[in-house]
């Protein structure tokens, strides 16, 4: 992805990836738990493989920015 040419795109479609791609390292590091917690939790849940995908990069998108909002340059250090 490092190399993809992006001068291509419009300049709203380059800040929209780098806000969705934002708390990457993040995402990564907690998406099994976060799978996890979700397989517990609500293990009724009916989503096949991409919707689940989905939800599951929503919610760890979702902590990562609460965890990012900590005043704290630590707990920032972990999500970015």
């Amino acid at each position: 992805a490092y190399v993809f040419p992006f001068d291509w795109l419009k300049l709203k479609y380059k800040k929209a990836i780098l806000k969705i791609t934002d708390y990457s390292l993040g995402i990564y590091c907690a998406h099994r738990l976060i799978n996890r917690l979700l397989e517990v939790f609500l293990p009724k849940l009916a989503l096949h493989s991409f919707e689940k995908c989905i939800l599951l990069y929503a919610v760890c998108y979702a902590a990562c920015y609460f965890i990012d909002l900590i005043p704290n340059k630590y707990t920032k250090l972990l999500v970015k």
